[in-house]
């Protein structure tokens, strides 16, 4: 059992290190065991911490989400997520990316019918996930401009 739960990403190399074992881990990314030791330590008590392949790993997802690939990015956080068995849920309400209700809902249809193309043409189940988050987000976004729209007529 995990004493504590691993939050920072060093921890989490820490933990692997702890359970996996720095041999599994030396081997898997073809470094030193010095390597693997820099990675899990704690970089406010150690001079010798180093940045590990899952902070390299977080910083990418940020930049896609700056440069506008935010989409991009939780489809590879959701790669993650389906291995621990888990779902990806956005945070916050959708923003809505058309100018009226009528727009967002005639958005809601073309992601409605990829998502449907794609699982009467048997597509992956990833592929299939990822469509479905979107078709889900485009009614989200219909759903924040009804309500807003329902506040304003109050």
């Amino acid at each position: 059992m995990i004493e504590t739960r691993p939050y920072k990403t060093w921890q989490i190399m820490h933990l692997a290190k702890k359970t996996l074992g720095k041999t599994f881990l030396t081997s898997l990314y073809k470094v030193s065991p010095r390597q693997v030791d820099r990675w899990s330590c704690d970089p406010d008590f150690s001079d010798s911490a180093q940045s590990n392949g899952i902070a390299k790993y977080e910083h990418i997802l940020k930049e896609l989400v700056k440069i506008g690939e935010a989409r991009a990015a939780r489809c590879a956080v959701r790669r993650q997520a389906r291995i621990v068995e888990c779902f990806l849920t956005p945070m916050g309400d959708s923003e809505p990316d058309k100018s009226t209700l009528s727009d967002e809902m005639l958005d809601d249809f073309p992601a409605v019918v990829r998502l449907h193309d794609a699982i009467r043409n048997r597509k992956d189940e990833i592929v299939v996930r990822d469509l479905l988050s979107e078709a889900k987000e485009e009614l989200n976004q219909t759903f924040t401009s009804h309500v807003r729209r329902m506040a304003k007529d109050k």
